[in-house]
């Protein structure tokens, strides 16, 4: 039997870096190698009460989860990061999804949507690297305030 699991890695974020370079830098880099490993991913920005933190979650079997963490603790060797839920780290603390809240039906269109967004953010980035045309949009301010308005 399949055991299906989450990890969501925190990742503190500092002025010196801008947000589309955390995501470019980073989330790209880790999402070529684990994609295929995965179910589903996808990152959030917290705002409160843990300031300036990206949240990065991937969704899968165990087995394959373990080999995530692997890739999460090599490409983020140089920044400050912790695992745990919604923003909070700690060892007794792992994220296990929304479906308790929101029920199995939502939960299921919200990991998709999540990961649609994920997936637009980080392709208008690129879009925004390579093109003057989108150069002031603040792409990552547009997604969180999507997921602020679907979800709360």
């Amino acid at each position: 039997m399949i055991n299906l699991k989450w990890i969501e890695v925190n990742i503190k974020c500092t002025p010196e870096i801008s947000d589309d370079e955390y995501l470019t830098k980073y989330v790209l880099t880790i999402l070529n190698k684990c994609r295929s490993k995965c179910e589903s991913w996808h990152f959030l920005w917290e705002g409160k009460p843990w300031p300036n933190t990206l949240m990065l979650r991937f969704f899968g079997d165990d087995e394959k989860i373990d080999d995530i963490k692997e890739i999460l603790e090599e490409e983020l060797k140089d920044v400050c990061h912790c695992y745990g839920e919604h923003g909070d780290c700690g060892e007794d603390k792992e994220y296990k999804g929304e479906a308790d809240v929101w029920g199995t039906k939502i939960w299921e269109r919200g990991i998709k949507f999540m990961e649609f967004g994920s997936d637009f953010a980080l392709e208008l980035i690129k879009t925004k690297i390579n093109s003057e045309k989108v150069a002031n949009i603040n792409i990552t301010l547009f997604i969180v305030q999507i997921d602020i308005r679907i979800f709360f």
